[in-house]
């Protein structure tokens, strides 16, 4: 190996797919199911990976009482579209890459 020649790197990303995901949800779902939220938390400077990164990778456990996390979960796991009325509007969270 030449000893004066330095490697190439690899360029690093500046964004992983979690943090895309996190700013997806803040600039897409939460700016249109509840604008004031958005903007409160936008003109101070939140960034969603604040507090979205926990709530993904702990799925709610640790931020409500366990019987909310049931009922949390059994929305985001059990219901499926066919059992949605016609008047329901269901909001898809992909929690998980296949």
């Amino acid at each position: 190996p030449d000893a004066g020649k330095s490697r190439r790197r690899s360029p690093v990303p500046t964004e992983t797919p979690i943090v895309a995901r996190c700013e997806a949800f803040q600039e897409g779902l939460l700016k249109r199911t509840d604008r004031q939220l958005y903007r409160h938390l936008v003109d101070n400077d939140v960034q969603p990976t604040l507090y979205l990164l926990r709530w993904i990778r702990l799925l709610f456990a640790r931020e409500f009482h366990i019987e909310d996390v049931m009922t949390i979960w059994d929305h985001l796991f059990a219901t499926s579209k066919s059992s949605l009325t016609a008047t329901e509007t269901r909001i898809e969270i992909p929690l998980v890459d296949f």
